[in-house]
């Protein structure tokens, strides 16, 4: 057959076609195929490290890092004694995994070589995969109150019909006892954002659930220095009126308001010395930035039956959005001096009643309304009974600058990446 008519014969061509098509299919449907391969494999790597490393983080405050590798180790196959492979398995095909702790998180990578069942078409006979993970607490919304007693029961006890809502903002106590909160009786509550404890807790009446063995919190204000008393006020006969404005300075002995008396505060510190600020009952105190601070023995509040109280605190300045601030040197001494009882009253402030050393009490069906864009609450224990209601939010409304806010509490664990 001349050239001429081998160009010109059609019989063979779809054959030669197809070969010639053929070849670089092969070689994406190969690369296809690898790449597909390479994907799963990763993906099942990521799910088995995130798993990992938050179970790792996951338990108690109190766990030692070492349990915690032991956990993340284990739950890749790996002997938690030894944080080695269980099997060979691993090892054949060149997979290692690895977790470090640094107290607060727990981060892990997986190095692995997949076999490339193409490397005639990728030149490689195995292809790298590397992952990672790390996760560390979740932190609840901003603390706006804080029961710092690091171990009696109850540290936080709601009972009766009494109710307390913080709805966003969280509840901490420190207590590491059993019943570091309780909430008892059919109708009373505790609903906040998040709710930690050291410890545990004790009744049903929770939204959410609060977090137990939770890392205590610090106090926050420990450095704020305590402000230091002046000169005795002369009050004469001042508080023998029914209605009066006083001034800042140092009441010695405290301040006893007379029952049914409307009583207001100019701006500025007042300072309670040995005694109580202590309202009879019907009376009113009112005032706008101003700050109480409770110095030295027996000077706590002593709120009777149908009071008003309402305060806003200093705008600016060392004491700013500090309502309430006792004395913390007190800190161990008799409880007997140092409780603060709020009985039947309306009660409604918007800075942080700051009494680490003092029991808090509300009672009596008190309606307590605290707003603060900070905490709103701190003492060392506090009890909410009868029908009192204590309402807490936490937001800015007069737009006081502070050096930092609150903040929250670490529970759980999450992915951070």
């Amino acid at each position: 057959m001349s050239f001429m008519k081998f160009i010109a014969c059609r019989s063979g061509n779809f054959a030669v076609g197809t070969a010639l098509v053929a070849v670089p299919l092969l070689g994406a449907a190969g690369i296809a195929i690898t790449f597909s391969q390479r994907f799963l494999q990763e993906s099942e790597m990521q799910q088995e490290l995130d798993a990992a490393v938050l179970a790792g983080m996951t338990p108690g405050y109190e766990t030692e890092d070492k349990k915690r590798l032991q956990i993340a180790y284990s739950m890749v196959g790996y002997n938690p004694a030894t944080f080695l492979p269980a099997s060979r398995t691993d090892v054949s095909v060149g997979m290692t995994k690895t977790f470090k702790v640094d107290g607060t998180s727990v981060t892990g990578t997986t190095d692995a070589q997949m076999p490339n069942l193409f490397s005639g078409i990728l030149s490689a006979d195995f292809l790298k995969i590397k992952v990672s993970a790390k996760a560390e607490k979740r932190e609840s919304n901003p603390i706006c109150l804080l029961a710092l007693n690091p171990s009696q029961p109850r540290s936080l006890e709601v009972y009766g019909n009494a109710s307390v809502e913080a709805d966003n903002c969280a509840i901490m106590a420190n207590s590491k006892d059993g019943e570091g909160i309780k909430q008892y009786g059919r109708n009373s509550y505790v609903h906040a954002a998040n709710i930690g404890v050291s410890g545990s807790f004790d009744g049903e009446n929770y939204k959410p659930t609060p977090q137990t063995d939770v890392e205590p919190i610090g106090d926050p204000f420990a450095s704020l220095p305590v402000p230091s008393p002046g000169p005795c006020m002369n009050m004469g006969a001042k508080l023998d009126r029914l209605v009066a404005t006083l001034q800042p300075g140092t009441y010695c002995g405290g301040l006893t308001i007379t029952p049914h008396s409307t009583i207001t505060l100019s701006p500025g510190i007042y300072i309670m010395k040995d005694g109580p600020l202590k309202l009879g009952a019907g009376s009113v105190l009112q005032g706008t930035e101003v700050m109480i601070a409770l110095i030295g023995e027996g000077s706590v509040l002593d709120v009777s039956a149908n009071s008003v109280v309402k305060l806003t605190s200093p705008k600016d300045g060392t004491y700013a959005n500090m309502q309430f601030m006792s004395d913390r040197g007190l800190a161990g001494k008799s409880k007997s001096e140092e409780w603060t009882t709020i009985s039947s009253s309306q009660f409604e402030f918007d800075g942080v009643m700051y009494l680490p050393e003092q029991d808090i009490w509300f009672k009596g069906g008190s309606q307590i309304k605290a707003n603060s864009p900070t905490y709103s609450l701190i003492g060392d224990q506090f009890w909410v009974q009868d029908t009192s209601d204590v309402r807490i939010t936490n937001t800015n409304p007069r737009d006081v600058t502070l050096a930092g806010g609150p903040s929250g509490f670490k529970y759980g664990a999450r992915l951070v990446e």
